[in-house]
Order: C-alpha cells, then structure tokens, then sequence
C-alpha cells in the first residue's frame, strides 16, 4: 500500500500540470509481449477511429516461444523505445 500511494500522488501531480482538453486521446491495452493502440480521432462515435494491434507471442507446436521474434528495444532508439515485431 506504500508505494501506492506515491504512485497516486504523483500521477494526480502530472494531471493537474495539464489542464484542458487533450489534443490527442489515445486507449493502450496491454497483454503479454505485445500492445494495442486506439486513436480516437475527431468523432465521438469513433468512425474515424485508428486501431494498431500488436502480435503476441507464437508458441510453436509444443507449446515453446522463440524469445528472438519477441519485439525488443530497439538499437539507436531511447532507452524504453519499443521495436515492434510487426512492420
């Protein structure tokens, strides 16, 4: 419960520094080694919306997962940049 706390203080500190309206919303979801994106564009009813689904881990028929096709952080990039395994 410690550490909660200061992960809500700080994360209600950041909110507050940007007041208005976001130019951009955009929705993350995680899931294991990979993410999926959701630009919510101009429309409320999301018609204009923009979907970028990650792939997920292909296990081979026994079951086992080649850690070389996983996305890594890419060389060059900043530290936390993510390589994403599809072009």
């Amino acid at each position: 419960m410690g550490m909660f706390f200061f992960t809500a203080r700080d994360q209600a500190e950041i909110e507050t520094q940007c007041g208005g309206d976001a130019d951009v919303e955009i929705t993350a979801i995680g899931k294991q080694w990979a993410f999926d994106f959701m630009y919510a564009g101009e429309d409320d009813d999301l018609d204009d919306a923009v979907w970028t689904m990650g792939v997920q881990a292909q296990p081979d028929a026994n079951g086992n997962v080649d850690t070389e096709k996983l996305p890594t952080l890419a060389p060059g990039r900043p530290e936390g940049a993510h390589q994403p395994s599809v072009p």
